[in-house]
């Protein structure tokens, strides 16, 4: 039989007719626009996607004016963008730790957020103060975790006085150590009637966060050490500051709320948490720590770090056991914060991140004898923290409270001076 032997593939093209030609090309030259519409949308910011939201604004109006809190059910929003504000001594920013190579957690966080809208519970029902108001609570998912669920607990006036165009200004507030969103309700509820949006939430392993069968300080007690054993969590401070990321989301996804007018503040525990929030996110507008700013570097090579570790003690001694000491020193105390709280020592204590807030109006409350947050840890940040914010032209915006003679407690006095600030530059701002 004669060889068949196929032709040359240049000759395929030349046989093909000029429709079969004109086919061809399209099909190869398809993927190239493909590839750069894909290229472009993935530098591109993330549009983003919220179910069901209507197009006229999220608040009911009733014939007299009044306004009412109304949510969302179901609400997906993106994920919260990198802080624009890098510490200067180290390349990442608290922003941008969430989700990293250095977040355990990172892998828990890669779902959008939602929030669902709840009945009251029993607690919020019964609150003292509450009838006159508007209040709801929400669940906010924030990660695929066990700790990923957090109430959050909003109330306002029915009548403020505030422009309706431009939405309602917010203050979200922290409770202190040990505690839950019920101590901060006297204050929820003031701000309320004076027309601010006011927020409680709980940071994780407190009030509703506390896992079933347990009770008090034990759930938390027992993630410190668990964070110091195997680096899983970090419960001290920066979980929840990732919830605190995700709530402020959620805020901006509310019609209701103006995104320009978003303050927060918090006491203690909160008062770290107010402000490294306001240090790595800028949606942050205002914010108002109470004793709660410190410089915890400086506390440990002064050997002024005791007030703050018998403020939770079991991870030190966890640590000094593990670390065959005898008692916790200041290379315990080291260890302990870059292992439960990474890079906070070298990158995120207040030195560096203070200034960082600049020039957003930012009011620091403390103590003069407050042997938690020492008086004179904090003439460093506040030094570097006033140069930034006059090399801003913004020196107006940040103030230094110190409360004479007051140690680790908050006053009648520091909660006026911070409704000032917060009235100045969210409810009437110029």
């Amino acid at each position: 039989q004669k060889e068949i032997i196929p032709p040359p593939p240049c000759s395929r093209w030349t046989s093909l007719s000029l429709p079969e030609l004109i086919g061809m090309a399209c099909i190869i030259a398809l993927p190239l626009p493909l590839r750069f519409c894909i290229s472009k949308r993935k530098k591109g910011a993330v549009e983003p996607t919220i179910k069901n939201k209507s197009t006229s604004r999220n608040i009911s109006s009733q014939p007299s004016g009044n306004k009412t809190i109304t949510s969302k059910k179901e609400t997906v929003f993106p994920s919260p963008q990198k802080s624009l504000h890098p510490p200067p001594c180290h390349p990442t920013s608290l922003g941008s730790f969430f989700r990293s190579s250095s977040d355990p957690l990172a892998s828990k966080r890669t779902l959008p957020c939602t929030s669902t809208l709840l009945p009251l519970s029993n607690a919020v029902s019964s609150l003292p103060g509450k009838q006159h108001l508007d209040v709801i609570e929400v669940m906010l998912r924030t990660e695929e975790s066990d700790m990923g669920s957090m109430r959050v607990l909003l109330a306002a006036n029915p009548s403020p006085d505030s422009d309706g165009d431009k939405g309602l200004p917010v203050v979200i507030c922290l409770h202190s150590l040990g505690s839950n969103r019920m101590e901060v309700w006297p204050r929820v509820r003031d701000m309320a009637r004076r027309g601010y949006l006011a927020i409680a939430v709980e940071s994780r392993y407190h009030g509703d966060r506390t896992p079933r069968g347990m009770h008090g300080m034990e759930a938390y007690k027992r993630a410190l050490v668990q964070a110091w054993k195997n680096g899983a969590t970090q419960p001290f401070l920066f979980d929840t500051l990732w919830d605190l990321r995700c709530l402020v989301d959620y805020l901006l996804s509310r019609d209701d709320v103006d995104p320009a007018r978003i303050g927060i503040t918090g006491i203690s525990m909160g008062g770290m948490l107010a402000w490294l929030a306001a240090a790595s996110d800028p949606r942050i507008a205002v914010s108002v720590p109470v004793i709660g700013v410190q410089n915890f570097k400086w506390a440990m090579q002064n050997d002024k770090f005791q007030g703050r570790v018998d403020s939770i003690p079991w991870v030190f001694e966890a640590a000094a056991k593990d670390l065959n000491r005898t008692q916790v020193d200041s290379e315990v105390v080291e260890k302990v914060w870059y292992r439960i709280c990474p890079w906070l020592l070298p990158a995120f204590d207040a030195p560096f991140s203070l200034p960082l807030i600049a020039p957003r109006p930012l009011l620091v409350i403390n103590g003069e004898l407050d042997n938690r947050c020492p008086m004179e840890g904090l003439t460093e940040p506040m030094e570097t923290t006033r140069q930034e914010y006059s090399r801003m032209k913004s020196g107006d915006n940040f103030k230094f409270y110190i409360e004479k003679g007051v140690g680790h407690q908050i006053t009648e006095r520091m909660e006026k001076e911070a409704d000032k600030w917060f009235d100045r530059f969210l409810l009437n701002p110029k």
